[in-house]
């Protein structure tokens, strides 16, 4: 069905996960806008990794050609996402506009979204459940229910400021300033939007980590992850970025880089349960499972890049590192080297099935600057592995170390 809709996609160097997520929206959109670019706040990152903060240069656009729909695009740098989507929704000639992220795999009823549009409503909203595992998503306790978001908007009944503060946005609140109400919605869910979030490849994770993180600290206004020196300002953010040492700016690039979101590590949040999930939709629940061991499949790809690098990171910081391929081969231990460290705490995390658990791992120093920790050996091929460290020292280590030994053959 297509009933003269634009599909606005907001987008900045995340497509690895963009052609499955078209593959199930061209059948709802006659036309896509694309509104590319990073946040001004982003923008000293995207130069740190020499990415260009005013366009996407990954495949995007080849992408976007392969699926035949016409498009408008537009790239800059933006203040924030407020100031982007307002964009967005101004340059969008239609009034019946489909919310796109790119980690989202769409699973609408068609008789649902028919009366939607002739209800005269704004938003058009369906369950998002965000992934955990391939077949395991979070739900809240007592509601049966993943998050409900805004999908679907009728530009023509509400004033694009409305619009753009009433949608699931994590932004200071002193920016909504004319949300709605829920009579805006329409009452009934228009379906399903599998949230494969986490299943990002090629960067896309880490991307995301350091969106959040960076985000965390403009909704705090102080910068919570150096200094906790205070802001008031986007304007003033972007200053202290800017000001940061290269020694500081590579601190925190590691926080992104061993964040749990660049693991694909969800935390459950409080009433929260996992609970085990299947796609009705006969082609959907194929792209999630291949999407999911991808995922996998780049995390070791990681793991094994980023070994014997030296590392410049704060101390007392948890670091996040995907062992699942490692403990389903042979023996391994993790070893680290470091001469500025002090003490090391580690654990491993296993999400298998709709159990999450936790274990210490014993930790031993055979030499100043030397720690070793033996990982289990597991032979299931639906367990994840999670291996959390916090090294201990003073406030900046610039000597950090990992590698993994075979203990079959330390040598």
């Amino acid at each position: 069905m297509k009933t003269d809709v634009t599909g606005v996609l907001i987008i900045h160097n995340d497509s690895s996960l963009l052609e499955q997520t078209l593959s199930t929206v061209t059948n709802y959109i006659d036309r896509l806008l694309i509104v590319d670019g990073a946040y001004e706040w982003v923008a000293p990152f995207c130069e740190l990794n020499n990415e260009d903060p005013e366009k996407s240069t990954d495949n995007m656009l080849d992408i976007i050609k392969r699926t035949g729909l016409p498009y408008e695009y537009y790239s800059g740098v933006w203040q924030n996402e407020t100031h982007k989507r307002m964009f967005s929704l101004e340059k969008t000639k239609t009034n019946r506009i489909m919310r796109i992220d790119s980690d989202e795999l769409f699973e609408l009823d068609d008789n649902k979204l028919n009366q939607y549009f002739d209800s005269g409503k704004v938003f058009g909203e369906c369950h998002v459940p965000l992934y955990f595992t391939n077949h395991v998503i979070g739900q809240s306790i007592g509601l049966n229910s993943s998050p409900i978001v805004p999908i679907f908007i009728n530009k023509q009944f509400a004033t694009v400021r409305q619009i753009v503060d009433s949608m699931f946005l994590l932004v200071p609140q002193d920016e909504r300033t004319k949300r709605l109400g829920r009579d805006a919605s329409f009452k009934e869910k228009l379906g399903i939007v599998h949230h494969v979030s986490s299943f990002r490849i090629n960067r896309g994770s880490y991307r995301r980590a350091r969106f959040y993180n960076l985000l965390s600290m403009r909704m705090a206004k102080k910068m919570g992850l150096i200094n906790n020196e205070p802001f008031e300002t986007d304007s003033e953010f972007f200053e202290k970025m800017s000001k940061l040492s290269p020694e500081e700016m590579a601190a925190l690039d590691t926080i992104f880089e061993f964040h749990r979101i660049n693991a694909a590590f969800p935390v459950i949040k409080e009433k929260q349960i996992l609970v085990e999930a299947q796609a009705a939709r006969q082609d959907i629940q194929p792209i999630i499972d291949e999407t999911f061991q991808m995922m996998i499949d780049d995390q070791h790809l990681r793991l094994q890049q980023n070994a014997e690098k030296t590392i410049t990171l704060f101390a007392n910081r948890q670091l996040f590192f995907d062992v699942t391929r490692a403990v389903t081969s042979s023996p391994q231990s993790f070893r680290i080297f470091s001469s500025s460290l002090e003490r090391l705490e580690i654990k491993i995390h296993y999400d298998q099935g709709l159990v999450r658990s936790e274990l210490p791992l014993h930790v031993t120093s055979e030499a100043v600057g030397e720690w070793s920790a033996t990982l289990p050996q597991l032979g299931a091929q639906d367990i994840r592995c999670i291996l959390e460290i916090i090294p201990f020292g003073p406030k900046r280590i610039n000597d950090f170390r990992y590698c993994f030994m075979d203990t079959r053959n330390p040598k």
